[in-house]
């Protein structure tokens, strides 16, 4: 039953995340910050509540300090708690100054003309959108519910495919507009 309970707390916990997430437009593609941060913690604070005598004292030899539910006094899910904060600690104290550094330097975020060009391009030296068209690109599909700014991200990145249509006498496919040059 425990198991049951801790994975539907993780699924909401993941959901309100990724929601929350996109309403404060932090860019999160991969949804890391719901999956390792927001369930990580619930996974660490919910051996607090529901470690069973049985699987503790399998592990440890002994079962003194059990999950809250299971009959414990607190002792676990304090240890648990100090445990989060004190990795939580750890990881501010080691990546807000790395972060900041990259930021200083200017690589933490990529030029927004490398980003509607293509990153393959700029890093890789390959264009895989050469031979999609616009609704092809795969940007178009994953960018779509993160807000204006990536509403004009999108603006720019069809602006750029026409161009690139235009300039290699093709006409792009625009406004319903299915006339190609040769019509």
């Amino acid at each position: 039953w425990a198991a049951v309970i801790i994975g539907f707390v993780a699924g909401l916990s993941y959901l309100v995340t990724s929601k929350l997430l996109v309403r404060l437009r932090i860019d999160d593609a991969v949804d890391a910050i719901p999956v390792h941060m927001t369930n990580g913690i619930w996974g660490t604070f919910a051996v607090g509540l529901f470690a069973s005598p049985p699987r503790i004292e399998y592990a440890y030899g002994q079962s003194n300090d059990v999950g809250v539910f299971m009959g414990g006094n607190g002792t676990l899910l304090l240890c648990q708690i100090i445990s989060i904060l004190f990795v939580l600690g750890w990881v501010a104290c080691l990546m807000v100054p790395f972060f900041c550094l990259l930021n200083y330097m200017g690589r933490l975020r990529s030029e927004s003309v490398d980003e509607v060009e293509g990153l393959d391009y700029r890093y890789h030296g390959s264009r895989k959108q050469d031979t999609m068209t616009v609704e092809e690109t795969p940007t178009m599909h994953i960018l779509h519910p993160y807000g204006e700014g990536n509403r004009q991200l999108l603006q720019n990145i069809k602006r750029y495919e026409e161009r690139r249509l235009r300039e290699s006498g093709q006409v792009p496919l625009s406004n319903n507009n299915t006339a190609t040059e040769g019509d």
